[in-house]
C-alpha cells in the first residue's frame, strides 16, 4: 500500500514537471506556429551543412517519415526548402530560407534569454535560503556538531 502512494505521488510529481517543462520550452516557438521539435529540425539545419532528411532521423533515432512530417511544416512555412545534390539527384539536402534564418535566429534568442532567467531565478533562490543554512549549520555547531537534515 505505501509503495503505491509512493509511485502515485512520483508518477504526479512527473508528469506536472514534464508540462511544465514541455511548456517553458516550447512558447518561444509556438510564436511561429512550430512545436519545438519543428524548431530543433530548423535550428539542425541552421548549425549543420549539408544535412539530409535521413541525417536528422538518424541523429533523433526516430523514422524517416517521423521528421519527414515535421519537415513539411517547415516546408509550408516557407522556412525550408531542398537542394538536389548535382552529383546525386536523389540526394535532397536541406537549406534555410531567408525566413527560415530569421525564425530560427529569433526562437533560439528567446530560448536562450528563457533559460539564463531561469538560471538567475534559481540563482537568486538558493542565495536567499542562505541566511537560513547558516543558522541551521549554527545551531547545529552548538548542538554538539549533529547537523539535522529536516530543514
Amino acid at each position: 500500500m505505501a509503495s503505491d502512494d509512493l509511485l502515485n505521488r512520483a508518477i504526479s510529481l512527473y508528469m506536472s514537471t514534464l508540462k511544465s517543462l514541455d511548456s517553458f520550452i516550447s512558447e518561444p516557438a509556438a510564436k511561429y506556429y512550430l512545436s519545438f521539435e519543428q524548431y530543433l529540425i530548423l535550428h539542425d539545419i541552421a548549425t549543420q551543412k549539408k544535412i539530409m532528411l535521413m541525417d536528422i532521423a538518424e541523429q533523433r533515432q526516430v523514422t524517416r517519415s517521423a521528421i519527414s512530417r515535421q519537415i513539411k511544416v517547415l516546408l509550408n512555412h516557407k522556412y525550408v526548402y531542398q537542394r538536389a545534390d548535382p552529383n546525386d539527384r536523389r540526394r535532397l539536402f536541406l537549406h534555410l530560407t531567408k525566413e527560415g534564418k530569421r525564425v530560427e535566429a529569433e526562437i533560439s534568442q528567446d530560448v536562450t534569454d528563457r533559460f539564463i532567467v531561469s538560471d538567475n531565478r534559481i540563482r537568486i533562490i538558493i542565495l536567499s535560503t542562505r541566511p537560513l543554512r547558516q543558522e541551521r549549520d549554527q545551531r547545529c555547531a552548538n548542538e554538539g556538531g549533529k547537523k539535522k537534515r529536516n530543514w
